[in-house]
């Protein structure tokens, strides 16, 4: 079997150690290029014409979304399996409503990146669990993941005018938690830590980071859209 090239897009180096160290654990997949923003996403892919691109939506110079564009354009056999900490439903709908093949929450690397890529090689869509059960495109697979998105459905924006300040308060100090633990996770991966130490060292660290987030107690709370 021919092994999969795949090219990582990230600004981030620990993040791109962290998902070299993941996807190098399957001997073959093969990561032959790294890049760091969108304009360079572009030109590597016309370059090399990788099977697989894991491309952030938070790119500097071109955004993930509009480098995917150009992407589908000069490269239809590249897949696309996005890697963001974007957790809005919107932004997943357009996606893959561009071409991408997937969708996966940086919170959720540890049990969802490896599922992720599989299913994309295999041609299936995936999406993070968390974003529901429907896909405008409609059924890629039989991919409990596969994802089709309900036209209507709430987004993120009106998600949090429904929020209660506390609630707001308690959902971003979560949040925090969770960046802290994957980015100090990646940092350590990069570095050559062992995962099971760096998953270990990463949660202490979380949960410090947690504490110290008391400090959103400060912050006042207006709902989205009020100038």
């Amino acid at each position: 079997m021919a092994s999969i090239r795949i090219l990582i897009v990230d600004d981030c180096e620990a993040w791109r150690r962290m998902l070299c160290t993941m996807l190098q654990e399957h001997s073959d997949w093969q990561i032959i290029c790294e890049a760091s923003d969108g304009f360079e996403a572009v030109q590597k892919t016309e370059e090399l014409q990788p099977d697989l691109i894991l491309l952030d939506v938070g790119l500097p110079n071109l955004n993930g979304i509009e480098a995917a564009r150009q992407i589908c354009a000069i490269a239809p056999r590249s897949k696309v399996l996005f890697f963001s900490e974007i957790l809005c439903s919107e932004v997943v709908q357009e996606a893959l409503c561009i071409g991408a093949h997937g969708y996966v929450l940086k919170s959720d690397t540890a049990h969802d990146l490896l599922p992720a890529v599989e299913a994309v090689i295999e041609g299936k869509r995936f999406v993070s669990s968390r974003f529901g059960s429907c896909d405008p495109a409609g059924p890629q697979g039989n991919d409990s993941h596969d994802t089709l998105f309900i036209a209507g459905s709430r987004s993120a924006r009106q998600i949090a005018r429904s929020m209660t300040e506390s609630q707001a308060r308690e959902a971003a100090q979560e949040r925090l938690k969770k960046l802290v633990e994957m980015d100090v996770a990646a940092i350590l991966l990069g570095y050559g830590v062992e995962r099971k130490e760096a998953r270990r060292i990463a949660f202490n660290a979380a949960n410090d980071a947690q504490q110290s987030a008391g400090m959103l107690r400060m912050v006042k709370f207006r709902s989205p859209g009020v100038k």
